[in-house]
C-alpha cells in the first residue's frame, strides 16, 4: 500500500532540496537516507571573554531518513526547491502497512509497532488506533480499515434489508440480583411471589466479587416478553450486546437470554473491552457513521455521545428495592430524555399506601450536566485507582444485599400491615353495630404479593423500531430510486437519529 510521508514539523526551515539518494522505483529500508538537503544557521565566532563573539551565517548540510521500508514510488518535491514548512516529500509503496496491530504487534508482518524510530515522528502504533472487535480492545485497525469494514457491513446490512441495534442488559431488557430470598420462594408453591419467580434463572461467577459474596447466586430475571421481542426485532436488526457489567457476566447472562447464539452472537462487549470506565459510545463499535445503529438502554446519561441514536426505555425494576446490580460502574443517574412509551407502573406500594422501601444500593436519580461524569479509557495509574474503588463499592453493595435481604424485608413489610388489616377488619366484624347491621363476618386477609411481573415496556419498544426500521428503508428506497443498486454513497444512507427525532416530535 503506498503511504505518503512528510518532511515533518523537526527540520530547521527554510531548507532547500540538493539530492535524491533513492531513484523512484529502488527500494528502500526504515532509517535509510532517501534525500539531502541544505539548511542555513547562525554560529558564534570569536572570544566571549574579550566581548569580541559574533554570529556568521552558515550552511548545513542533512540527510532525510525514511521512517518506512518498501520502495520509492514517487518524490513530490524538485531538486533546487526551497521548502519554507512541513510538506509531502516522498510516496513510498510500503512493505507493509500495519494497518491491523495486536498488543502493539503487527498481525500482518509481526513486526513490534513499539519501537522507536528516530526517522519519524511517532509510533507505528499510531498507524491502528481504533478497536472494532467486540471482545478485545487490544486489536485495533487503522482508520481506512476501520472505514472499509464499516462499508462491507453496511452493504450486507443494506442487502439483508437490516439496521444495528444495540442492547443494555441491566433493567433494559433484564433484572438482575444476588438476595437468596428468591431461590427460597422458587422453592415454595405456598408462597405469594411463587408464580412471578418460577422462571427466574441463576448463575454463578467464576470471576465474580470476592469477599462475603464469593460464589453467591445470581438471579435473573428476563423482561416479560423477551423472547418472542427479540425474535421479531431479529428479523429487522442486527443485535448487539453492550453492558457495563464484566464480560463473564455477559457472557452469562446470554446464555439465558440466547442459548444458541442466533440473536447475539459474540458481538457483545462489556465492561473489560470498553474504552471508557463510565461512559458507553457506538464509535466503540462503529467508528465511521452511526446511521444504521440504534440504541435502547434505560440510561441516557451513559451515552453522552450518541444521545439521537437512544430510544430510552423505562427501568425494568422487577426484584423490588434492588436497583442495578452494576450501577457502581455507572455514573448519578441522569433521565433527561423521556421515554416515548407510557409511563411506568406506579411504585409498589404497602396495603396502608405507603411507598416500600428505597431501593437498596439504587443510582440517584439525578445528575449534573449530561457526560460530565464520563472517564477516559483506563489506561492511567489514576483509572486503575478508580476501576479498583468502583469494584470495592460493587463488592460492599452487593454484600450488602445478600446480609440485609431487601426482598424478604420488605415482604415482612406487607405481611405485617395484612395481619394489622385483618385484625381491623375481625374487629369491625365483631362489634355490636355489625351484628345488629347483620354484616358477615370478613373472610381471612391473604397475603400480598411483593413482586409484579405486569410490564408491557417491549411492546411499545417493538413498535418504536418496527416504525424506525419502517420509515428508514422507505426514505433509503426513494432516495435510490434513481441509482444502480451497487452504488452506495453516504448521502443515500438516511440517519436513524435524525429520523427517530422525527418520530418523537411527531
Amino acid at each position: 500500500m503506498a503511504k505518503t510521508f512528510r518532511l515533518g514539523a523537526r527540520l530547521r526551515y527554510p531548507i532547500t532540496i540538493s539530492k535524491f539518494l533513492k531513484s523512484p522505483g529502488e527500494d528502500v529500508t526504515k532509517q535509510e537516507s532517501l534525500m539531502r538537503y541544505t539548511f542555513k544557521y547562525m554560529r558564534k565566532v570569536g572570544d566571549p571573554t574579550k566581548n569580541e563573539e559574533y554570529e556568521v551565517e552558515e550552511t548545513g548540510v542533512a540527510d532525510w531518513d525514511c521512517p518506512s521500508e518498501g520502495k520509492v514510488k514517487q518524490w513530490r518535491v524538485k531538486i533546487g526547491e526551497v521548502i519554507k514548512k512541513d510538506q509531502d516529500l516522498v510516496t513510498i509503496e510500503e512493505t507493509c502497512s500495519h494497518e491491523v496491530q495486536y498488543a502493539g504487534l503487527c498481525a500482518i508482518c509481526g513486526k513490534d509497532m513499539k519501537e522507536a524510530n528516530y526517522a519519524s515522528e511517532s509510533l507505528d502504533t499510531e498507524r491502528a488506533t481504533i478497536a472494532m472487535v467486540h471482545d478485545n480492545i487490544a486489536l485495533t485497525v487503522s482508520e481506512d480499515q476501520a472505514t472499509r469494514a464499516e462499508m462491507q457491513l453496511q452493504r450486507r446490512l443494506l442487502k439483508d434489508r437490516k439496521l444495528s441495534l444495540v442492547v443494555d442488559l441491566d433493567q433494559t431488557i433484564i433484572h438482575a440480583c444476588i438476595d437468596p430470598t428468591v431461590g427460597e420462594w422458587q422453592s415454595d408453591p405456598s408462597n405469594p411471589n411463587y408464580d412471578a419467580v418460577k422462571d427466574v434463572r441463576r448463575f454463578q461467577l467464576d470471576d465474580g466479587p470476592r469477599g462475603a459474596t464469593s460464589g453467591c447466586w445470581y438471579y435473573i430475571k428476563m423482561r416479560p416478553g423477551l423472547a418472542e421481542f427479540l425474535e421479531k426485532i431479529h428479523q429487522m436488526f442486527e443485535l448487539h450486546v453492550y453492558t457495563m457489567g464484566t464480560r463473564a457476566y455477559a457472557l452469562n447472562i446470554a446464555k439465558i437470554v440466547d442459548p444458541t447464539q442466533k440473536l447475539f452472537g459474540n458481538r457483545i462487549i462489556s465492561r473489560d473491552e470498553n474504552e471508557s470506565i463510565t461512559a458507553k459510545s457506538l464509535q466503540r463499535l462503529f467508528p465511521v457513521s452511526t446511521n444504521m445503529v440504534v440504541v435502547i438502554d434505560d440510561r441516557a446519561d451513559v451515552w453522552p455521545r450518541n444521545r439521537p441514536n437512544l430510544i430510552k426505555v423505562t427501568p425494568y425494576d422487577f426484584f423490588t428495592g434492588i436497583g442495578d446490580i452494576n450501577s457502581s460502574f455507572l455514573p448519578k443517574r441522569d433521565d433527561i430524555i423521556a421515554a416515548p412509551s407510557p409511563p411506568p407502573p406506579p411504585e409498589p406500594k404497602t396495603p396502608n399506601g405507603k411507598p416500600t422501601q428505597p431501593k437498596v444500593g439504587a443510582p440517584d436519580a439525578s445528575s449534573p450536566v449530561p457526560g460530565q461524569n464520563e472517564k477516559p479509557l483506563a489506561n492511567g495509574h489514576g483509572d486503575i485507582v478508580l476501576l479498583q474503588l468502583q469494584a470495592e463499592e460493587q463488592e460492599r453493595t452487593l454484600e450488602k444485599q445478600l446480609k440485609d435481604r431487601p426482598l424478604l424485608h420488605l415482604q415482612e413489610e406487607l405481611d405485617r400491615e395484612d395481619e394489622e388489616a385483618e385484625k381491623k377488619s375481625a374487629e369491625s366484624s365483631d362489634s355490636p353495630d355489625s351484628a345488629m347491621n347483620g354484616e358477615s363476618e370478613s373472610p381471612s386477609h391473604q397475603r400480598h404479593k411483593l413482586l409484579r411481573d405486569d410490564d408491557r415496556e417491549l411492546r411499545f419498544l417493538e413498535k418504536h423500531l418496527a416504525n424506525l426500521h419502517h420509515a428508514f428503508y422507505e426514505q433509503y428506497d426513494a432516495r435510490c430510486a434513481n441509482r444502480r443498486a451497487d452504488e452506495i454513497v453516504p448521502d443515500v444512507i438516511p440517519d436513524t437519529g435524525a429520523l427517530w427525532a422525527r418520530a418523537t416530535r411527531c
